[in-house]
């Protein structure tokens, strides 16, 4: 399998090393400070699960050295150098992510991108790397046909992880590692409650997810 390489920042970052050890995979943080702080400090709990499942917390910084503004490009060259390739999921105009996507560019790795709304700002710089010749992804096997020795079928959960949804849909999917409440659920996707109710709703009706007797949900 894959071990998945992150930020360990809030949103998308902390939802992939979470999932990923939630499947009883492995996961690498690379740090933009020094490797005994982590930024933001309420994902320390979770940089001691990528320890205690095995996986690894990195830095090029000293112990004790403090997260700087430049030192995140620093940083990203780092997780595009360890990685077979690299996956962009959301990037306005300006973005770290676009940065690292370009450092892959550099060290000739694969650039993933799944694209977005025309009219979102997180999606203007995802939809620019497409245009500027990076694949498309709607799908795992997108993924694992450009990496050698990674051709094996996809399994259901993965392909409904990378099915062509919308970005809230996605986005609450990976959440669903295991069952949350709404609460939960509003928590750590940082999705307006108010609107949470119906998009649950919608998911349920696409058989995406489903509601359990102890008013938790899960995926399907």
């Amino acid at each position: 399998g894959f071990c998945v390489i992150s930020g360990l920042a809030f949103g998308i970052d902390a939802i992939c090393h979470q999932t990923t050890i939630d499947a009883n995979g492995r996961t690498i943080a690379v740090l933009g400070s020094g490797p005994d702080i982590i930024t933001p400090t309420t994902n320390e709990q979770l940089g001691l699960h990528i320890l205690e499942s095995g996986g690894a917390i990195v830095s090029e910084f000293a112990p004790k050295t403090k997260a700087q503004k430049y030192h995140f490009p620093q940083r990203d060259r780092i997780m595009s150098g360890l990685s077979l390739g690299t996956l962009v999921i959301e990037a306005a105009q300006r973005s770290g992510a676009l940065i690292t996507a370009r450092t892959a560019t550099e060290q000739g790795r694969e650039v993933f991108v799944v694209p977005g709304d025309i009219f979102s700002i997180t999606s203007k710089g995802t939809n620019t790397l497409i245009q500027e010749g990076a694949k498309l992804v709607t799908g795992i096997t997108d993924i694992l046909e450009e990496l050698p020795g990674f051709h094996d079928k996809p399994d259901e959960t993965q392909q409904k992880l990378f099915s062509n949804i919308s970005e809230q849909e996605q986005t609450i999917l990976l959440c669903l590692s295991a069952p949350k409440s709404i609460d939960q659920i509003s928590a750590t996707t940082r999705l307006p409650p108010n609107t949470l109710p119906s998009l649950l709703t919608m998911m349920e009706l696409k058989s995406m997810i489903k509601r359990r007797l102890d008013g938790t949900y899960q995926r399907e």
